[in-house]
């Protein structure tokens, strides 16, 4: 929290914190909506690849991911999911613009 930025820090200030692979910002400033739904199970299926998610949930919900500058050490890797209502809002969610590589 003591970073020496008045709200969230920018993409890519923290170059010690890239994963092996160099990848840098799994961790997020703010929750991810996820574009699928939410199954608390579902996940338990795909071991070592990120499934896409159910089409369909049984409570409604959609998935977030990433954890946000109000997590604790143990929400904030890209890994954790869980659901929300679609119709929450917080401060500390939002999305990510992102779109497949022709």
């Amino acid at each position: 929290m003591d970073d020496g930025f008045e709200y969230s820090s920018p993409a890519g200030n923290y170059s010690a914190g890239a994963s092996p692979y160099g990848a840098l910002d799994l961790a997020e400033n703010v929750w991810e909506w996820l574009s699928d739904r939410y199954d608390s199970r579902y996940y338990l299926d795909s071991v070592f690849e990120k499934p896409a998610g159910p089409d369909s949930s049984a409570i409604g919900f959609h998935p977030v991911s990433g954890g946000s500058f109000l997590s604790d050490v143990r929400n904030v890797r890209a890994a954790y999911r869980f659901g929300y209502s679609p119709d929450t809002a917080a401060a500390d969610l939002g999305f990510r613009c992102a779109m497949d590589s022709p």
